[in-house]
């Protein structure tokens, strides 16, 4: 998970957290019970994921994908945890 997308779900867990459920929730509307705690367990499950190697377009790296010059002979995982060596084929260099 990138950092900015934890640092927004921690500002959104925050300001729920200290907002009264009056001012979350329109006057007229009684809150759902736990619909807190959903968007809570949500995102700690986010947490559980498995930690990939990311691009610099932002994204999981994947087998056959291009990989940079700094990457050469260098390993990571892609979005399945399963590990992937930057190595040379033919004059490119992919993920395998």
């Amino acid at each position: 998970m990138c950092v900015r997308f934890k640092r927004i779900v921690a500002a959104a867990v925050a300001a729920i957290a200290l907002s009264p459920l009056g001012a979350v929730a329109p006057a007229h509307a009684a809150p759902t019970p736990g619909s807190s705690v959903v968007s809570i367990a949500s995102a700690s499950a986010m947490d559980k994921k498995v930690k990939c190697t990311r691009t610099n377009s932002g994204s999981c790296i994947k087998r056959g994908q291009f990989c940079a010059k700094a990457m050469r002979n260098k390993s990571g995982r892609d979005g399945k945890g399963q590990k992937l060596h930057c190595r040379k084929s033919g004059s490119y260099l992919r993920w395998k």
